[in-house]
């Protein structure tokens, strides 16, 4: 299980300009943005940049629901060896540096800069460490 004390800070509705993941060998810590909103009556919350979502009848349990599945992630990744951590990390955009950065992703905003399939959609910041 993923020990964090403080670790997830709270959703910011401030967007990072870039998004960074630095994994060390019983560590992760990223600074993602999360996509939040309604898809009919339930809400979602999604990270493009960890193909990382989490869902629920209110945004609280989708916030909640997204941190676990977070949690969940950093604990494989932090199971896979350096080489099957860095090959899982260019699937997903990143690149490998000591600081990776990814731009938010565009894949899921119309060619009008309205996000797909969400109302009352917003995206917020979060930072946070997994041990």
């Amino acid at each position: 299980m993923t020990k964090h004390s403080d670790s997830f800070k709270k959703f910011d509705d401030m967007p990072y300009v870039t998004e960074q993941l630095k994994v060390s060998k019983h560590q992760v810590r990223a600074r993602i943005n999360v996509l939040t909103g309604q898809e009919g009556d339930i809400w979602v919350c999604y990270s493009s940049s960890l193909n990382t979502s989490g869902y629920g009848d209110t945004k609280k349990e989708a916030e909640e629901s997204f941190r676990h599945n977070l949690e969940v992630f950093c604990e494989y990744l932090l199971k896979l060896k350096a080489p099957q951590q860095q090959k899982e990390l260019r699937s997903l955009g990143w690149e490998s540096k000591k600081y990776a950065r990814k731009q938010f992703s565009k894949a899921y905003v119309d060619e009008n800069g309205e996000l797909q399939n969400l109302t009352n959609a917003r995206v917020q910041s979060l930072e946070t460490t997994a041990a």
